[in-house]
């Protein structure tokens, strides 16, 4: 007579085995920098976080039980548990290492208390603050204020933004970016500050090496009021470096993001144009 398997070992080593492959989805997410891959992954996200946690945990609690009534009962199936619990050892100390290698790279290994750093300890322990005049007086500043108005399309200040880009030449970086988190931040270290609010904002940025040594950001942010709509566009970027060696197409391919074509329905509320240190 042959002998049963034990159906618990073989539930959880399948739910183990499941868990790994959700796992996956998780760590090689870098599909999110396309436009599909990053719809997908919004959608799925809370319902697979779920999965993966109820996955792991149901998993190795049958195998556990599994493993004792297959050698209580002398069932079929040992295998299976020893099986699903190695794996769940294996995923388990996968994740502390990552965790702990996040951890390194942030701190540098060491422990240390949280800082808390007000804009005079900034001020005077990382960059002496510039005055106004400094931002304010900015050539490619002044273009951009001179050449963009609200009454313009968003093409229109694209077009605007790529002129300056252009005029710039070698630098470091031009940024894109959507989204509700893209408020404007005027020259902190001067304590003044624009605060975009709740607001979709279509943000045009170029980071650049003064003379002074320093990285700085030239921003464009056309903000647009947000509703219920504007979450299904929000978080999407991207960027350029620029080294003399500019993507002709980089305008170009902004203008074929969903992004682009949901806010150019939209009636821009208000651009904000300023320059601080690079964010």
């Amino acid at each position: 007579m042959k002998k049963k398997f034990s159906k618990a070992s073989v539930i959880g080593f399948s739910l183990i085995m499941l868990s790994v492959i959700i796992g996956q989805f998780f760590i090689f997410n870098d599909i999110m920098v396309h436009e599909l891959g990053r719809k997908v992954f919004d959608a799925l996200y809370p319902p697979l976080l779920i999965c993966l946690f109820l996955t792991h945990i149901s998993g190795i609690v049958l195998s556990i039980v599994g493993l004792v009534n297959a050698i209580r009962k002398k069932l079929r199936g040992i295998g299976f548990s020893i099986a699903g619990i190695v794996f769940f050892v294996i995923e388990a100390v996968v994740i502390i290492l990552i965790l702990g290698l996040l951890f390194i790279i942030a701190t540098g290994g060491e422990m240390r208390a949280p800082e808390t750093i007000s804009l005079a300890t900034y001020e005077t322990t990382v960059r002496e603050p510039r005055e106004p005049e400094f931002y304010e007086n900015n050539e490619n500043l002044i273009f951009l204020e001179n050449n963009i108005n609200e009454d313009m399309s968003l093409s229109e200040v694209i077009d605007v933004f790529e002129q300056m880009h252009d005029k710039m030449g070698d630098g470091d970086r031009t940024v894109f970016k959507s989204g509700s988190n893209t408020y404007s931040v005027y020259d902190y270290n001067a304590g003044v500050f624009v605060d975009a609010g709740f607001h979709y904002g279509f943000c045009l940025k170029r980071w650049f090496t003064a003379e002074d040594g320093e990285r700085y950001q030239i921003c464009v942010n056309v903000l647009y009021k947000a509703d219920s709509e504007s979450y299904k566009y929000r978080d999407e970027d991207m960027s350029i470096d620029v080294h003399g060696n500019v993507n002709e197409d980089f305008f170009d391919d902004i203008r074929n993001t969903d992004a682009y074509e949901y806010a150019s329905s939209l009636e821009i509320e208000r651009i904000d144009i300023y320059m601080g240190p690079q964010q």
